[in-house]
């Protein structure tokens, strides 16, 4: 297999290590503000991007970490030379503030089109968002197949062999080059970077990007080009009140149905 490109699609998002207490809703847009607020690499697209760095002892050519977001996103670029891409282009511009999924998915698209590519990588859903929706919208923007939730990836001789698990279920799916594939959270730590990967991460090719330079219209991007209306953000109650029940098996069963009828997990009629 000749080597090739993989992108690695990396959203900045809040640092739950740092950012607690710190992270609001914009109240006209409706989103996360990241402006001012501390930002790391998205869990998923974390192991994404360990995948692509593993897959360059087999034949790929180079590892190039795209992330969109503002100017303080630069951070989590530069964090992902440090896990091993070999370059790292952010898209920051007002022009995309507020964009929803779509919009989102539209403007990265046009990032990977002017870098080039053999297979794009992404994590399956963020940890502030969780739609689940960047990437397969990608890959029909992009037109390619989409692989999802993926938990580790093989090179072959046409393409690459990849074990996903859905809805619980394990399979292997195999699936040719140029493509689309999303990872999963896994049950274990990202790798660090180590002392020598940050080191090395400061001589490695760094841009930013503005709308323009991806030649994306003001009407494709932000708000603009966001069919997603958010009409009100509310906190989520995080109120708990346990209920003991008690009897024999079948009264137990009988009453722990009753009441989650009563709170809507289940129909009346069972």
């Amino acid at each position: 297999m000749e080597p090739f490109t993989i992108i690695v699609l990396i959203k900045p998002v809040p640092d739950p290590r740092k950012s607690r207490g710190s992270v609001a809703i914009d109240p006209e847009r409706k989103t996360v503000r990241r402006q001012g607020v501390p930002l790391t690499i998205n869990l998923a697209d974390r192991y994404a991007l360990e995948a692509a760095v593993a897959l360059k002892a087999s034949g790929v050519g180079k590892v190039v970490a795209v992330a969109m977001g503002p100017p303080d996103a630069e951070g989590a670029a530069r964090e992902a030379l440090a896990i091993g891409a070999d370059e790292a282009y952010l898209l920051s511009d007002r022009l995309l503030a507020g964009s929803d999924a779509v919009a989102t998915a539209r403007a990265l698209a046009a990032a990977c089109r002017r870098v080039g590519f053999g297979a794009v990588f992404a994590g399956a859903e963020s940890s502030d968002a969780g739609t689940g929706l960047v990437g397969p919208t990608m890959a029909a923007l992009l037109g390619l197949p989409h692989v999802p939730h993926c938990r580790s990836i093989a090179l072959g001789d046409r393409g690459f062999e990849a074990e996903v698990r859905v809805d619980g279920r394990e399979g292997r799916v195999r699936a040719g080059l140029p493509a689309l594939v999303t990872f999963d959270r896994l049950d274990r730590p990202p790798k660090s970077p180590g002392f020598a990967g940050v080191v090395a991460a400061r001589s490695k090719p760094f841009t930013v990007w503005t709308a323009g330079d991806v030649a994306l219209r003001a009407d494709e991007a932000g708000m603009a080009g966001s069919p997603t209306v958010v009409r009100e953000v509310r906190p989520a109650s995080t109120a708990k009140r346990a209920v003991i029940i008690g009897g024999d098996p079948e009264e137990v069963a009988t009453r722990v149905l009753a009441v989650l009828a009563e709170k809507g997990v289940l129909s009346d009629g069972r």
